[in-house]
């Protein structure tokens, strides 16, 4: 019920359930039995080559606010910190 995966098949999905665990909806972890094991990428024809890369940093103040009162008629969002930036940086 909380796996992201899609299946095609109810077969496919049967198969599936061996890799996820069925309790509290939490993914299984199988750690391979063999020591030692290295992990290889294969596929570089499947890469996307870009020209450039842009790695950004924002830093922000975090001020407490009031926020609105929680009302049971109507959707709300309580508000409690006002983020104020105060510098960035990008490479």
């Amino acid at each position: 019920m909380h796996c992201l995966q899609c299946f095609s098949s109810e077969e496919i999905l049967n198969n599936h359930k061996d890799n996820c665990l069925e309790v509290n909806g939490v993914q299984a972890i199988k750690m391979p039995d063999k020591k030692n094991n290295t992990l290889k990428f294969i596929n570089h024809q499947k890469q996307q080559a870009v020209p450039f890369v842009i790695y950004a940093d924002f830093e922000a103040i975090t001020e407490k606010i009031q926020g609105c009162q929680p009302t049971n008629n109507k959707s709300f969002t309580q508000a409690y910190q006002r983020h104020t930036d105060c510098g960035y940086i990008w490479i």
